[in-house]
């Protein structure tokens, strides 16, 4: 449903600065009310050069049509000569990224992770392998920023700004100027441009590794080795618990389902794409439906 204008500066009281919850390099997002009472966040992409309007009609033609429980659903849009934006639900908890490393994230406990690990693994596996009338979608930006919590702490992805549709693109080699975030692009992507859903699939298990330690991929603190090496060997070694946010090293009764956990980020993030499983196995592993995977990586030998 299209929305004028003059409804969305009223909403976010003119585009307060009092209602910026959160700016990008190519939009800027607003706390709104809407008339009905409906608490919002309004998206609006910057007009100044043509970047905006790109991402802006990328993240439209992927959402339109999407139906699932975690991930945003755009409930009006407007597309005047002026203004681009679209509205969202408002998402009461902010973004993993904030609650992991902005607000207090140690307390977050396990099973508030883990329903997060779940629901993102539920909504690739929707892009990838359920949006049969859209898709294969690839979201190609994959990281704990774009995935937003609702009143529930119920994980929603978003940010579809540079997701492309492979069912509509000629190649699996896109633009010549690397998309996505540093720490989270898969490496093939990285080396050659080559995005298939596996890079997704890779950016996801770092998500996993990073929830599991709230370490970032791009920390100062990891020095000369990855943060996939680093939990890598760890886990080899049999001392999982040493990189663990403390909150969860206190979860005894957590333990094993940490450690498969784990593994599963590390699978997911094998360096060779086609090691990789596909998101539609890792959502079901984790709702311990079918076997475990099988990984060559010593660390995921039980």
């Amino acid at each position: 449903m299209s929305i004028i204008e003059g409804e969305i500066w009223s909403a976010t009281r003119g585009f307060n600065k009092d209602n910026i919850v959160d700016k990008g390099g190519c939009s800027t997002i607003y706390r709104g009310v809407l008339r009905d009472g409906q608490t919002v966040a309004v998206k609006v992409y910057k007009l100044s050069d043509h970047t905006g309007e790109e991402q802006f009609i990328a993240e439209y033609n992927s959402l339109k049509d999407l139906r699932h429980r975690n991930i945003v659903r755009i409930i009006e849009w407007c597309s005047e000569s002026k203004l681009k934006a679209l509205v969202f639900k408002f998402m009461d908890n902010g973004s993993l990224e904030k609650q992991l490393h902005e607000l207090h994230g140690s307390n977050l406990p396990w099973t508030v992770r883990m329903n997060v690990v779940q629901g993102v693994a539920n909504a690739l596996s929707y892009l990838h392998e359920e949006a049969a009338s859209t898709g294969p979608i690839i979201h190609r930006d994959i990281k704990p920023a774009n995935i937003f919590l609702d009143q529930n702490m119920e994980a929603h992805l978003g940010d579809f700004g540079i997701a492309r549709n492979l069912r509509l693109e000629s190649s699996m080699h896109w633009e010549s100027k690397l998309k996505g975030s540093i720490g989270y692009v898969a490496p093939e992507y990285g080396s050659d441009g080559t995005m298939t859903t596996a890079a997704d699939v890779y950016s996801y298990g770092i998500v996993i590794l990073e929830t599991l330690t709230r370490i970032r991929p791009t920390s100062g603190t990891l020095k000369d080795i990855s943060l996939r090496s680093w939990v890598e060997s760890h886990l080899v070694e049999g001392r999982l618990e040493d990189v663990l946010d403390p909150v969860l090293r206190q979860d005894s009764t957590a333990e094993r389902s940490i450690d498969a956990v784990a593994r599963i980020g590390l699978v997911c993030s094998h360096p060779i794409a086609a090691a990789r499983p596909r998101m539609g196995q890792v959502s079901a592993i984790l709702r311990s439906t079918i076997p475990n995977l099988v990984c060559d990586s010593p660390a995921c030998v039980s």
